[in-house]
């Protein structure tokens, strides 16, 4: 798993696959069946230890979190810091099935926020919620936006109210350049209103 995680932080613009890998430890490429099942095992093998490792830091964090809010935004920011420092991790992440383990660590999560006080539904919502937000944050600031000045915010506002929609080009042009300035806490925060209230 460790030469897996190395080979895509090596070469991020490749696909990993079991050849790749075989070939990058120098090995023969069924000499990785003795370890693991299929690409789909290491995958939610990696994808595993990527989420323990995010949610780890969220635990430590939260273990002076006196509200649901302060454990959730300290799981959610913890994820989201790990992602972005191995974007490498993202698309792995995004596409890895659940597992036993992953399941556990989701439940673990939802339980610190019933113990928090919320109750188990609005605890596994809120749950899904905070980690899709963190996951997608980090692609978010891991991928490049495309070039705004690409935009031509009259041609898009004249789109738009063709829609319905009465959008002028300079508001066009003002929400374009918030795109620049991604701020997760507020994004975060904002969620964690929408399901826990203010």
């Amino acid at each position: 798993m460790d030469a897996a995680l190395e080979l895509l932080r090596a070469k991020p613009e490749r696909p990993l696959t079991m050849r790749l890998l075989a070939t990058h430890l120098g090995v023969d490429p069924m000499a990785l069946y003795r370890h693991v099942r299929d690409k789909r095992e290491l995958v939610a093998a990696m994808s595993d230890r990527a989420l323990h490792d995010g949610l780890r830091g969220g635990f430590q964090r939260s273990a002076d979190a006196r509200t649901a809010r302060e454990f959730a935004a300290a799981i959610g920011r913890s994820l989201y810091e790990h992602l972005v420092r191995h974007p490498e991790l993202i698309p792995i992440v995004a596409s890895a099935p659940t597992t036993m383990t992953s399941a556990r660590y989701g439940i673990e999560v939802v339980a610190g926020m019933v113990d928090a006080g919320v109750d188990e539904r609005t605890a596994m919502t809120g749950v899904n919620a905070v980690v899709a937000f963190a996951l997608g944050s980090a692609l978010l600031t891991a991928v490049p936006i495309e070039p705004l000045a690409l935009i031509d915010a009259d041609e898009l506002a004249a789109t738009l109210s063709t829609e319905g929609n009465h959008i002028d080009a300079a508001s066009i042009t003002r929400m374009l350049s918030a795109i620049d300035v991604y701020d997760f806490d507020a994004g975060l925060e904002a969620l964690l209103t929408g399901f826990l209230g203010p």
